[in-house]
């Protein structure tokens, strides 16, 4: 039972205090909770009683569920809770980085209000708040063309010392690429010139659509793990607008822009240049491929394994993880020209190892904190694993010296998506035309939906997933081109294929599925998918 006191405030009002016990403590001694009630002047003496009655009620259920053991905790408190209880053991590093970065905000804006005092209401004006101008900091700036005539090669040496920069950023700022308003600043002063006069801003000072939307992200995770705590009755952020995802176009390479990409890599530094023909040939992450060793690679079979992602995190520096996912483990089967480019490339490391001798660090730490041998594909020239940023930093250099259309390292990874798309349409086509010819009009619809790219899956629409297991072989012909899409995307295992697809698809019918697709190689080299031959097929 609660016992509520009333007090009278200095300030002229009322407050009551209510005081329940939580058990018994570690110690054997009772637990007290308390927390007061201020109610509003202009109730009555009855309305006042109620409300005060209500209000202690309420409270007393919340001790008893266990939701008042850090009722004072506030955002910042529980954000800090949340870094190191949730996301630290949980998360990827990279991404518990990220989170860090959007905190400062999140502080600024609510984090002095207690959880037990914040509303959905708080949330939609920290939203609003994100929309405006001037909220960002941390713009772009490039030196202008009278800046950088004013400073030939002769002297950039001594202002880069003067004004206490980097060699990488002195030469970012010489080339008109963008820097921090920072290190815009310190050049301008060591030169003695004006700032407006010297740099110019190359973004906005408004935060574009999908960084508000990761605000969104991140508090939804952070109160939903309040709640699962019991410190929160309801996720607040499932009860406000959250912030409009505007949709983009990813620039990507045609095939023309690729035929002129691969005619410009011999000019690209050697590591860079297989870097990026091994995002061409293999649809791998940037991170999976600066995180390959040659123990994941075989050149007899033809086959590379992707076994880690490789990162770089602020203030720790470049480390080892798994890949994003669990899916993202996967094997990929080579090309015969992927193959030759990499024996190459291994002698050409060979050679650059001979030169460093000594200096070449030996061992490796890799995910889970395992120390192996240093058989990294791609490294610093002391052996050092190389930092993937560098990678995404000098790619859209490169196509802008080259005259080739914009395009993020990243978007390398469509053409292949495609292109394995097209490879399997052909080849299902004429699969079936062969074993059941009965079954080339059930799956035309499914093999255009996947021509012309579209997100729909082609199995819900076309087969009866209540008949399924009783159906014959040629109406399972699209669920055979989703496995074989499936086991393309790294599904090895056929439990997970049928889960993937439906609740009601038995493993077995999976594996006949996947045993069919088995039978669809290239007739040329045995493989599961060949460029070279779907080229000629096209």
């Amino acid at each position: 039972m609660a016992n509520v006191t009333r007090r009278a405030n200095k300030d002229g009002t009322t407050s009551y205090r209510v005081k329940v016990s939580a058990g018994v403590g570690a110690d054997g001694r009772y637990v007290y909770r308390s927390a007061t009630f201020t109610p509003p002047t202009k109730l009555t003496a009855r309305q006042t009683e109620k409300a005060v009655q209500e209000f202690a009620l309420n409270f007393e259920q919340r001790v008893q569920r266990g939701l008042f053991a850090e009722t004072d905790l506030t955002v910042d408190g529980l954000a800090q809770k949340w870094l190191t209880e949730f996301c630290e053991p949980n998360l990827k590093p990279h991404t518990t980085e990220d989170y860090k970065k959007l905190l400062p905000r999140v502080s600024a804006a609510i984090g002095h209000i207690k959880l037990s005092k914040l509303q959905p209401g708080h949330i939609q004006e920290f939203y609003k708040q994100l929309a405006q101008p001037g909220i960002r900091e941390d713009g772009k700036y490039k030196a202008k063309a009278a800046f950088i005539e004013a400073f030939p090669k002769g002297t950039r040496i001594e202002l880069q010392k003067a004004a206490g920069l980097s060699q990488g950023t002195m030469a970012a700022i010489m080339q008109g690429r963008t820097v921090s308003k920072q290190s815009a600043e310190k050049i301008a002063a060591a030169a003695g010139w004006a700032f407006t006069k010297a740099f110019s801003c190359t973004s906005t000072d408004t935060l574009s659509a999908s960084s508000q939307r990761h605000y969104h992200l991140m508090l939804s995770s952070m109160f939903g793990a309040a709640v699962r705590w019991q410190l929160m009755d309801a996720n607040p952020c499932e009860r406000v607008t959250p912030p409009k995802l505007v949709e983009q176009d990813v620039e990507f390479l045609d095939e023309t822009g690729i035929a002129d990409l691969l005619a410009a890599l011999p000019d690209a530094p050697v590591q860079l240049s297989v870097i990026t023909q091994l995002a061409l040939f293999t649809g791998a992450r940037r991170g999976e491929i600066c995180g390959l060793r040659w123990s994941d690679i075989d050149l007899d079979a033809g086959v590379m394994a992707i076994n880690r992602n490789l990162s770089y995190i602020a203030h720790k520096g470049t480390i080892f993880d798994y890949p994003k996912t669990k899916k993202s483990r996967r094997c990929i089967k080579l090309s015969d020209d992927c193959i030759a480019l990499l024996k190459d490339y291994k002698q050409w490391q060979m050679r650059e190892r001979l030169k460093v001798g000594t200096l070449w660090q030996r061992t490796v730490a890799i995910e889970g904190g395992k120390v192996v041998k240093n058989d990294l594909l791609f490294t610093k020239p002391d052996g050092k694993p190389i930092d993937p940023n560098v990678v995404s930093s000098w790619f859209p250099v490169f196509l802008r010296e080259h005259g080739l259309p914009p395009c993020r390292f990243h978007s390398l990874r469509h053409p292949y998506v495609k292109h394995t798309t097209k490879i399997f349409s052909l080849r299902l086509m004429d699969f079936q035309a062969q074993a059941y010819p009965d079954a080339r009009r059930k799956t035309r619809g499914a093999c255009q939906l996947l021509r012309v790219g579209q997100s729909r899956s082609p199995v819900r629409p076309l087969c009866n997933r209540k008949r399924f297991s009783c159906l014959p072989p040629q109406s399972k012909m699209s669920w055979i081109l989703y496995a074989i899409s499936m086991r393309l995307s790294g599904y090895t295992s056929t439990r997970s294929i049928s889960s993937s697809a439906s609740s009601v698809v038995s493993v077995s019918a999976s594996k006949i599925a996947l045993d069919a697709s088995m039978r669809l190689s290239c007739r040329a080299c045995s493989s599961c998918f060949c460029f070279a031959c779907a080229n000629t097929a096209a």
